[in-house]
């Protein structure tokens, strides 16, 4: 079989060993062929990979390897396959400049989103649970994702990036709240009442965030993309009492 060589350099190898495969789209494309210390700094190791040669052409130097291991969730489970055949590489190829060395991910890319979706980014004094990927709910229907996040200039905020799809764009006015949707909240009163909050169970398990807007006379207006809101810890109770009526866009996207 036709073969060529790169070098990848990983912060940490998470169960990677000789042998381990390389996939693309679901395939094999190679595998590792070596591993070795980095000679400059030994918290890091270089995997030297073999690829199948039609990939020559496309692996430009922009090009991104990340190391997937098997993620168990109580909802969901993720990268199945390394449970059996062990961690694995991912590979996205991107034509450009050919190169033989590169940098590995600490983790798979940033989720994919449209052009045409709408940004909203939320500013939180700890990162907590979010991670990419988690959804964005609205009535417990997901209407977005998490793409990102990084610490502010100043240090002392995190700010948290999410796209919302085309659609649901006119859902979020000015006055909209937006808080973390894991978890189940109850609160039993002196006189032995109780309420309890809940989202959905995808949330309670995995993790995410949600948000209402209120009545229409005080939901204010649409905002720009990029606007910034804070990110709550939980829900206020008349926040879940909001009913507004949103006419929503006519355009539909899948997710």
């Amino acid at each position: 079989i036709n073969a060529f060589y790169v070098d990848v350099k990983f912060q940490h190898l998470k169960g990677l060993s000789i042998g381990s495969k390389v996939h693309f789209n679901g395939v094999i494309i190679g595998r590792v062929n070596a591993i070795r210390l980095n000679k400059r700094d030994a918290n890091t190791a270089w995997v030297t990979l073999e690829l199948d040669s039609v990939l020559k052409s496309i692996l430009g130097r922009h090009s991104q390897f990340w190391i997937k291991t098997a993620q168990l969730g109580l909802a969901k489970t993720e990268n199945i396959g390394a449970l059996v055949t062990g961690s694995y590489i991912g590979l996205k190829p991107i034509k450009g400049k050919s190169v033989r060395t590169f940098l590995g991910l600490e983790s798979a890319p940033l989720v994919a989103h449209s052009e045409h979706d709408y940004t909203v980014n939320l500013s939180a004094t700890r990162l907590s649970s979010i991670k990419v990927g988690d959804a964005v709910y609205y009535r417990q229907i997901k209407v977005g994702s998490v793409i990102g996040y990084e610490l502010a200039d100043t240090a002392d905020q995190i700010i948290i990036h999410l796209s919302i799809r085309k659609r649901f764009k006119p859902l979020i006015r000015e006055n909209s709240r937006f808080w973390h949707a894991s978890g189940i909240d109850m609160n039993i009163n002196l006189f032995g009442a109780s309420t309890i909050r809940t989202e959905s169970l995808e949330a309670i398990l995995e993790g995410g965030i949600a948000f209402a807007t209120p009545d229409n006379e005080t939901m204010g207006d649409m905002l720009p993309a990029g606007s910034f809101f804070v990110i709550h810890d939980k829900p206020q109770a008349q926040w879940l009492q909001w009913n507004p009526i949103i006419h929503l866009s006519q355009e539909t996207q899948q997710d």
